[in-house]
């Protein structure tokens, strides 16, 4: 795995950015620590900023989950602790298209991916 020498561009779709969001507020009701739960969000981006000199770094979905829509033949995906990113590389741009807990229901993020505008 060769590293980008000058790294690609990370765009986060629209849906991505409210699921971050999302997930900022749930910890931040669970946690009831704004310390915690900014680390948290942090490190979830930090993790996702690794990709831009590593695009290749994660696996294909295909490769863990069978045969997909032709439209996702080419995604991959990230894990930073319980946290999955799944993306796409293309054009020297990584797309965050989704982000999500890992005990949620993968299929269901798969079936609502946007394409970043």
């Amino acid at each position: 795995m060769n590293p980008k020498a000058s790294g690609a561009h990370i765009r986060y779709a629209p849906s991505t950015v409210k699921k971050l969001e999302d997930i900022y507020a749930y910890l931040a009701q669970d946690l009831e620590s704004p310390v915690t739960t900014r680390r948290t969000i942090a490190a979830i981006r930090k993790s996702i900023g690794y990709l831009r000199n590593f695009p290749e770094a994660g696996p294909l979905l295909s490769s863990s989950y069978g045969k997909l829509p032709r439209d996702l033949a080419a995604v991959r995906y990230f894990m930073y602790d319980s946290y999955v990113a799944i993306y796409d590389y293309s054009d020297d741009t990584v797309s965050i298209l989704a982000v999500f807990h890992s005990l949620e229901n993968i299929y269901g993020h798969l079936l609502s991916i946007n394409q970043p505008e």
